[in-house]
């Protein structure tokens, strides 16, 4: 079952993510500023489903899980900033 919640709350961060950026390019912000935003808010929703639906009782302290989390989240907003400034860059 918990497994099941985590895919339901992958997709929903998914549909955050997706649905802010389209959000933000229709009101003509930049793809990075954009994609960066999108990110935070969809890593925002997904920490928070987690820890409400799918992960009741971390196995770590909540002070070590989030440092932990965000150093995840670090490493993912690098990678996605870097995809979309080769994407970018390629198109123009």
């Amino acid at each position: 079952m918990q497994f099941l919640l985590y895919l339901i709350v992958g997709g929903l961060s998914f549909f955050v993510d997706i649905g802010i950026f389209v959000l933000l390019r229709m009101a003509e912000m930049s793809v990075i500023p954009a994609s960066i935003v999108s990110f935070m808010a969809a890593t925002g929703a997904n920490y928070v489903l987690s820890t409400v639906l799918a992960f009741q009782g971390g196995r770590f302290r909540r002070h070590i899980e989030l440092v932990r989390f965000l150093v995840v989240v670090l490493v993912g907003l690098v990678s996605t900033t870097v995809h979309f400034l080769v994407a970018v860059s390629r198109t123009t």
